[in-house]
């Protein structure tokens, strides 16, 4: 009686396991990583943003601060 799959005869079959065994852990180990570093990327851009965000808030504060000042002086 001769078996449909049998792996220790069938060089295709052991060449597709051995793939296997080699290409699966890479692809999941793969997945992994770029999530990781997905998540730090999104993060030190979130905060370069913020970063970028209060220090335009700031150079716009300072100069209406500095026009404000102007006007006030110009009409007194």
């Amino acid at each position: 009686m001769r078996r449909w799959l049998n792996i220790h005869h069938d060089l295709g079959l052991q060449l597709l396991a051995f793939y296997l065994l080699l290409i699966v852990p890479f692809l999941v180990t793969l997945v992994i990583f770029d999530r990781i570093v997905g998540e730090r990327i999104h993060h030190d851009v979130e905060a370069n943003d913020l970063a970028l965000a209060r220090a335009i808030a700031l150079e716009t504060d300072s100069s209406i601060s500095s026009s404000l000042n102007t006007v006030e002086q110009l009409a007194a």
